[in-house]
């Protein structure tokens, strides 16, 4: 899956997967979520901590004045200046 043309592909999977309630948008709640489970049970990261750190994603990501959501648009505007989707392999 790791073949050129599957960019859009790439980051919109990666987007979903962050995306628990499947709702088109990557929530507050969302990227705690994602975090909780990234950083596992015995994280050195504490809630504020956490919290914290999605704070500042949202302000620097989200097009939403209120900073309470990123969209695709946001997300691939973002990832794709890491050149993310390039070193994501993914199996599927």
């Amino acid at each position: 899956f790791n073949y050129p043309g599957f960019k859009e592909k790439k980051l919109k999977l990666a987007f979903q997967i962050q995306d628990f309630d499947d709702d088109g948008i990557i929530s507050k709640p969302d990227l705690m979520e994602y975090l909780r489970r990234i950083t596992g049970s015995n994280s050195l990261l504490s809630e504020s901590d956490m919290t914290e750190m999605v704070n500042e994603v949202f302000k620097e990501c989200s097009s939403d004045p209120k900073q309470e959501s990123i969209t695709l648009n946001d997300y691939q505007q973002i990832v794709a200046r890491l050149d993310f989707q390039s070193r994501l392999l993914l199996s599927i």
